[in-house]
């Protein structure tokens, strides 16, 4: 959903809607926010909206909710985002006090993952520098130095529905 490109699937706020669409009323897990992420009870897992994957088979969500997926839909659905994080965090305890918000909940069981993952910290703190500083992110990609070594290749792709 913090796609550089401008058209871009991840980024469409169509995307985010199905999310919290699957999350709060297909599935009714008082939350939402579904990407590859920590299994609470062991092992790492690709979680999603069967609807929303690319894969044949779709990715099922298993009732499995990431925090830095509500975090990536800011620009989208800003009170949505942050309603689905104040529920991780006081329905389930996925924040801590310490660490910020755990990789991922089993909203099924109530089980927090052990783990803060430095890649959602990452993706976290580029989702609030961009909430902060529209554009601030794909700036560099635009213009500047990274642009005549990165823009040839997005240039050929069109990713748009």
């Amino acid at each position: 959903m913090l796609a550089f490109a401008a058209r871009a699937f991840g980024s469409h706020h169509r995307y985010v809607r199905g999310q919290i669409d699957h999350g709060l009323k297909e599935a009714g897990y008082g939350c939402w926010g579904f990407s590859p992420a920590d299994i609470p009870d062991g092992g790492y897992s690709e979680y999603g909206v069967d609807a929303l994957g690319m894969q044949e088979e779709g990715y099922d969500s298993k009732g499995v909710v990431t925090p830095h997926a509500s975090f990536r839909a800011l620009p989208y659905e800003p009170a949505a985002a942050v309603a689905s994080l104040t529920a991780l965090d006081r329905d389930l305890g996925a924040y801590d006090d310490r660490y910020g918000f755990r990789d991922s909940v089993d909203t099924s069981t109530g089980r927090v993952s052990d783990f803060v993952l430095a890649l959602d910290q990452g993706v976290v703190a580029a989702a609030l520098a961009q909430q902060l500083r529209s554009g601030l992110l794909q700036r560099p990609f635009r213009t500047g130095c990274f642009r005549a070594r990165v823009r040839p290749l997005p240039a050929k792709e069109r990713f748009s529905i």
